[in-house]
């Protein structure tokens, strides 16, 4: 897909397209979460999402259709897969680590599938309370993931910088979908009450970067 925006030969694009639908037609679990709680996400869902937002001009009408019907059944399992996080946590930083913020950014596969999903997961993303009545809005998620200073909650639980970037990332991807698509809330401008943002590990790791 990158090939094709960068050259614009119809080959790429033509080659990414059998990739999407393939995945498509044959990927299709019943369950509502998976067993390994990044292994989805990361493995190939946003990158397939990201990659059908570069060529999706190249699919016809029905295949696009398609796409956005599989990509629907997505949004509710990364829901349900990043509220299990914070109801039943498997320690007490699983709510704010890097396998809830990918489980929640795979519930960015609703930019794929269009409306009304998009704005309904957005508003989801930036408050709802969990099955078990917990606060899992994004002022929470900031809270929790990161201290005052920047340094992310997984960093101190794996004593990885690597880790730490790795739960930022999604939240970053989350963020831009909102900005792109015009949500009324400002991801990367909200301000938690102790003055967290998602900008804030930016200044913290950029040493450790350069």
């Amino acid at each position: 897909a990158l090939a094709y925006a960068v050259t614009g030969d119809a080959r790429y694009a033509e080659k990414a397209k059998e990739f999407l639908l393939a995945w498509a037609r044959t990927y299709n679990r019943p369950a509502e979460r998976v067993g390994h709680m990044i292994a989805e996400p990361v493995g190939f869902m946003l990158k397939g999402f990201m990659a059908y937002d570069v060529v999706q001009d190249t699919f016809s009408e029905a295949e696009r259709v398609e796409v956005r019907d599989w990509a629907r059944r997505f949004v509710a399992r990364g829901m349900r897969q990043a509220d299990h996080a914070r109801d039943r946590p498997w320690g007490p930083e699983a709510p704010y680590g890097n396998s809830a913020t990918w489980a929640r950014a795979r519930s960015c596969s609703a930019a794929v599938a269009g409306e009304p999903e998009l704005s309904a997961t957005l508003a989801w993303n930036w408050e709802h309370e969990t099955a078990a009545g917990q606060d899992y809005g994004w002022a929470n998620l900031l809270e929790g993931s990161m201290s005052t200073d920047g340094q992310m909650t997984e960093e101190r639980l794996r004593s990885s910088i690597g880790y730490a970037l790795f739960t930022w990332y999604p939240l970053v991807l989350i963020a831009d979908v909102a900005r792109h698509v015009g949500f009324e809330q400002d991801l990367w401008g909200a301000t938690t009450a102790s003055g967290k943002s998602l900008s804030s590990p930016i200044d913290y790791y950029a040493p450790f970067l350069t």
